[in-house]
């Protein structure tokens, strides 16, 4: 989930500037106006379909996860904070989708139904490698939703970092606080478990912070 081992090879199908087709001003003024789209840098595409698929590993792992577990073991608490996290990927990966369309980006994501299925091949590993983890036992299935909310954290902070646009911006945002609460869920359940849940990728200070925060309401897109 790290987006340094993608190279940027969408700079060739990204259009820096698309211009709507100009309007008359009103009236019998004669005069035309027209309305320029966001311009859209090779490194927002990049982000974008990177985010496309990182939604989608998490939706995919939470989703084959939950079935893994219940199959064996019912409706256990992992069970059930993964289904309905993996809800909320699926929303999120309708969010980038729709910016992916805005901006005329091709769609990474082929085929929404099939799990584990991406471009991207370091993705397709690591789904694979989440799942290898997550399947040793319950706590480690609430350990790998752990962590994929903190890369995905981590992940949407550089994103806003290097964005320009506003709505890009707003909709990073959003997501985030989604992955705040995500992250919220699984350390709750892993603090059960365990007593206490050991931060993996952000600092400790900063996984306290969110955890031990209330339940946020997240922003449209």
């Amino acid at each position: 989930m790290k987006k340094s081992i993608l190279p940027l090879t969408l700079s060739l199908i990204i259009g820096l500037a698309a211009a709507a087709p100009s309007f008359a001003a009103g009236g019998n003024s004669g005069q035309n106006q027209s309305i320029q789209m966001p311009t859209l840098s090779a490194q927002d595409g990049h982000e974008l379909t990177y985010m496309r698929e990182e939604e989608k590993l998490a939706r995919d792992v939470y989703l084959t996860l939950s079935d893994y577990w219940y199959t064996r073991s019912g409706n256990l608490p992992v069970v059930t904070v993964m289904q309905n996290i993996a809800q909320a990927e699926q929303r999120h990966m309708d969010q980038v989708e729709a910016k992916l369309e805005k901006y005329g980006l091709p769609d990474p994501v082929v085929d929404e139904n099939q799990l584990g299925g991406f471009v991207n091949p370091e993705l397709a590993a690591l789904y694979n490698e989440l799942l290898t983890r997550g399947q040793k036992s319950p706590l480690d299935a609430l350990l790998v939703g752990g962590l994929i909310e903190e890369v995905d954290i981590q992940d949407l902070k550089e994103s806003i970092e290097q964005t320009k646009l506003a709505d890009l911006d707003r909709m990073y945002e959003s997501l985030m606080c989604g992955s705040r609460n995500h992250l919220r869920a699984f350390a709750s359940q892993v603090a059960a478990t365990q007593g206490s849940y050991v931060a993996q990728v952000l600092p400790q200070a900063e996984v306290n912070a969110i955890i031990t925060s209330s339940h946020e309401r997240c922003g449209g897109r």
